[in-house]
């Protein structure tokens, strides 16, 4: 008989059993909601383990572990101590508020053991599901453990997965992009670490930081890969709320071209949509209006990059294998860069570690050595006429064998100057660099080097140029400097010119790489729309006893120039770090004779 007054809600003693059922989707789903309770608990490494054979999965983990506080919060259903205390001694947010971490243990297995470890004393939980409502439940024994540091280990027996089986790879994949990606939390799975996540280097990244009324910071970024040889290793729109992705992946797949749905991958972090999130993190509540708003923003990106990808391939000129060579020669000159200033980290106080060294290919056939170091400017020159350096048939990518031997290159210069430059051994280097030459011309008679494929690249670059104005960036894409280069029909070396001497300016690193964003290129390539690097003007008079070549002759004549006064009001300097002289496309003939008088 219900009496006047209050009413007491009551939980059932099937509640845990009805939830364990409905709460995890799939094993998968309860494997993550134990990793994100050891991420909660400060772990920095954390070691799920399963045998088949004995039919057993251990989670464990080095976090804080739990005192009896710490048990009775765990054992707690619908209720975490994590909303009153959202943070970690070591700052993290923690993520798990619903209090349902206990349910699991009856999805997961028959019976299982809890060990933990905190302040010196050990808890061990017991429990046996026998059914509905049947079973003693828990029963815990504490015990003094003083030499064992804390931590958390969970033993499931009889699991309830047995027969179908734990997919080791899928359970990678799912803790790798489902949980927080930090380089202080690491997860083993079988004794092998899950990786960080990692996107191929042929991606285009669209990258956002947007400020929505109401929610706050929306910010990620939305990945394309155009590189059909180096799929994805995942698809679809992550949404993560304090570092766990939350709902489904492919829930924006039908806003994609069908060809594109398999090219992109996007990592976007909307904390604000914390209280949104539906109580088995399968989704977010679909009245809700935060979540609508979310929705509109990431549609509006896909939308933009959708257009962008198909800007880009109508302006994409038709490929040929002279293309692919090219870019493959590209590719693997700036590998052999970043490996040889990554090698350099830990070497002696002779190498100038502070200043990275540049790769720079050469395209002077009279060129007699093989390779050469600039000290000053911190450039390696490799000859691209070398004969070890060509391209073996038309059907090869000369990519990973060109890194390799650029490499090579440029630690034989290197080395001619640390050791030839110090001990008198110049003339000793010299000869063996031309023996090299002369035995490399014999065994690579009939093949092409590859200075044959880039010379076709030389010319005019402002005659290649393409106005400002017929040229479409995206607002949110991160440009490199090769697609600022492709999209405005300037020489890859002129645009580095223009970073390196603080006209274009970088937002960000991306895998080590500078990346731009359209009104960085766009601010840059305004200032010398119309002007020619005068660099690029191949017949200035250099003096005749000056060994500089490549990027040090751009040095040289930017440097004699600034040093004058009374210059022509043709001339720009459009370098803030460094000097770099521009001259109207008009006026180069002018220009000629008045440095010609300076000279």
């Amino acid at each position: 008989m219900v009496k006047s007054g209050q009413v007491s809600r009551q939980a059932g003693n099937n509640l845990a059993s009805v939830m364990s059922r409905s709460v995890a989707k799939d094993v998968y789903t309860a494997i993550i909601e134990f990793v994100t309770n050891s991420y909660d608990a400060d772990a920095l490494i954390v070691k799920v383990q399963y045998n088949s054979i004995d039919d057993t999965l251990i989670i464990e983990d080095d976090g804080t572990g739990m005192d009896q506080e710490g048990i009775r919060n765990f054992y707690r259903i619908g209720d975490s101590e994590k909303i009153r205390n959202p943070f970690t001694a070591k700052g993290r947010r923690k993520i798990g508020k619903f209090g349902i971490g206990t349910t699991l243990l009856e999805y997961l297995a028959e019976r299982y053991v809890m060990e933990t470890w905190k302040d010196g004393k050990k808890i061990t939980v017991r429990e046996k599901f026998e059914g509905m409502g049947k079973g003693k439940g828990p029963e815990a024994v504490i015990e003094d453990d003083p030499g064992h540091i804390s931590g958390t280990k969970i033993t499931c027996r009889g699991t309830r997965f047995s027969k179908t089986g734990l997919d080791i790879s899928a359970l990678k994949k799912v803790l790798e992009w489902q949980v927080p990606c930090l380089p202080d939390f690491t997860v083993y799975v079988n004794r092998k670490p899950v990786s960080k996540r990692n996107l191929a280097a042929s991606c285009i990244e669209y990258a956002f930081d947007e400020v929505i009324k109401d929610l706050g910071n929306v910010s990620g970024s939305i990945f394309y890969n155009k590189n059909d040889s180096e799929p994805l290793k995942a698809t679809g729109i992550f949404i993560y709320v304090f570092g766990r992705s939350v709902g489904n992946p492919q829930g924006f797949y039908h806003l994609l071209p069908p060809s594109t749905v398999n090219r992109v991958v996007g990592m976007i972090s909307a904390d604000g949509l914390d209280d949104e999130i539906s109580f088995d993190r399968g989704g977010f509540k679909q009245d809700s209006v935060k979540y609508h708003a979310v929705k509109k923003f990431i549609s509006g990106v896909l939308e933009s990059i959708i257009q962008d990808i198909t800007y880009s391939k109508q302006k994409e000129p038709p490929r040929d294998k002279t293309d692919e060579i090219k870019e493959g020669i590209a590719i693997a000159l700036k590998s052999a860069e970043s490996e040889l200033n990554k090698s350099l980290v830990n070497a002696d106080g002779n190498i100038n570690k502070n200043h990275p060294y540049r790769l720079e290919l050469l395209l002077d056939e009279e060129i007699p050595w093989i390779s050469r170091i600039d000290p000053k400017n911190n450039v390696i020159y490799i000859n691209a006429y070398n004969p070890q350096l060509v391209v073996y048939s038309s059907k090869t990518n000369p990519t990973s064998a060109l890194n390799v031997v650029f490499l090579t290159l440029a630690i034989n210069a290197l080395a001619e100057d640390q050791v030839g430059a110090n001990n008198g051994n110049s003339d000793l280097f010299k000869r063996f660099a031309q023996t090299r030459m002369e035995v490399a011309k014999r065994l690579f008679s009939n093949f092409t080097p590859i200075g044959h494929y880039l010379k076709q690249q030389q010319g005019n670059d402002e005659q290649k140029a393409i106005a400002v104005s017929d040229v479409r960036l995206n607002p949110y894409r991160l440009y490199s400097i090769e697609d600022a280069a492709k999209l405005f029909g300037r020489d890859i070396d002129a645009v580095t010119r223009l970073y390196m001497a603080g006209t274009l300016r970088s937002c960000v690193k991306r895998r080590g790489i500078d990346r731009f964003r359209q009104e960085d290129i766009l601010s840059c390539m305004s200032k010398i729309e119309g002007y020619i690097e005068i660099g690029s003007v191949s017949d200035i008079l250099f003096p005749s006893d000056h060994e500089s070549e490549g990027a040090a002759k751009h040095v040289l004549v930017n440097k004699i120039i600034d040093s004058r006064g009374n210059k022509p009001e043709y001339l720009k300097n459009v370098g803030s770090i460094a000097p770099l002289y521009f001259v109207k496309a008009n006026n180069v003939e002018e220009f000629k004779r008045w440095y010609n008088g300076v000279e």
